[in-house]
């Protein structure tokens, strides 16, 4: 099967990534089915493959809007909470308070506030 690309096809999806970027640590959609957020995550990767061609033919070569989305910057993970799953979408800039980040020349924590 394939995704509808079409803007009116992806627009519940894209209003999704719209809030999730505007969130510091992104927006989740609970849903009953494992498979209704796989598919929603299909849409969304197929809408943000769809945001980066449009901007290929927008922008020329040298720009640095050519060929990105500006939903690149989100990270999307599908979670089991007791019955429902969850669709999480996530700014990657909030994905890295999971991780410690260390300075190598000085040893030094670096905070992702400081990236």
């Amino acid at each position: 099967m394939t995704n509808n690309t079409s803007l009116a096809g992806t627009a519940h999806v894209r209003a999704l990534a719209d809030l999730a970027l505007t969130k510091r640590e992104g927006v989740a959609l609970t849903v009953k089915q494992k498979h209704e957020a796989v598919r929603l995550r299909q849409q969304f990767n197929s809408m943000r493959f769809y945001d980066r061609e449009v901007s290929r033919r927008l922008y020329p070569k040298e720009h640095p809007d050519h060929g990105i989305s500006a939903y690149d910057s989100l990270e999307t993970k599908i979670v089991q909470e007791n019955n429902d799953w969850k669709l999480i979408f996530r700014p990657v800039m909030a994905t890295l308070s999971d991780f410690k980040i260390t300075d190598l020349d000085t040893g030094e924590s670096i905070t992702k506030e400081n990236l």
